[in-house]
């Protein structure tokens, strides 16, 4: 018998392509994407592959499963819990030091209150993902435009060229 373990649950649609917001629990995210995860149907653990995915954050992951690439399909899984094998559950490294600047209000030098960091994504280019009245900004978070982050106030103090964050309005 396998142990399964809950990782998150099915909130949403996203687009017409069968695409899904799966919000996974803290810490918990499957190693593999190419083994099956687990949706609850009345008791029953009936196992997914998923077609596609990408991770946003680290809880929010956009998922598309095989055979369920349509938005009427898709809706049918909606609030649905889903597990992995606990072979599968990803390994957490040590805390990224990045993840204490969540929830730090970001303020330009020359523009002012620009929102609250809400995530780091990392990869080739760091960007800060920045949240505004529902809207997200989107800031490379690199030395040349971090001025200050101060953990008293819970601020991060930055200088962006101009224009930068006119993209994204």
């Amino acid at each position: 018998m396998i142990e399964l373990i809950l990782v998150g649950k099915i909130v949403k649609t996203h687009g017409v392509n069968g695409e899904l917001l799966l919000k996974l629990e803290p810490g918990k995210a499957p190693a593999n994407t190419k083994e099956p995860v687990f949706l609850e149907f009345d008791g029953i653990q009936v196992p997914f592959f998923i077609h596609s995915s990408r991770n946003t954050t680290p809880v929010d992951w956009y998922v598309i499963f095989d055979d369920y690439q349509s938005l009427s399909l898709a809706e049918k899984l909606l609030g649905r819990a889903v597990s992995i094998p606990g072979t599968n559950l990803a390994a957490i490294s040590d805390a990224d030091p990045t993840e204490e600047l969540i929830g730090y209000k970001v303020r330009d030098i020359n523009f002012g209150y620009v929102g609250i960091l809400k995530f780091i994504q990392q990869g080739m280019q760091d960007l800060m993902i920045i949240e505004n009245d529902g809207r997200e900004i989107l800031v490379p978070f690199v030395e040349d435009f971090i001025m200050e982050i101060d953990d008293e106030d819970k601020q991060i103090v930055i200088e962006t060229p101009d224009g930068l964050l006119d993209m994204n309005r």
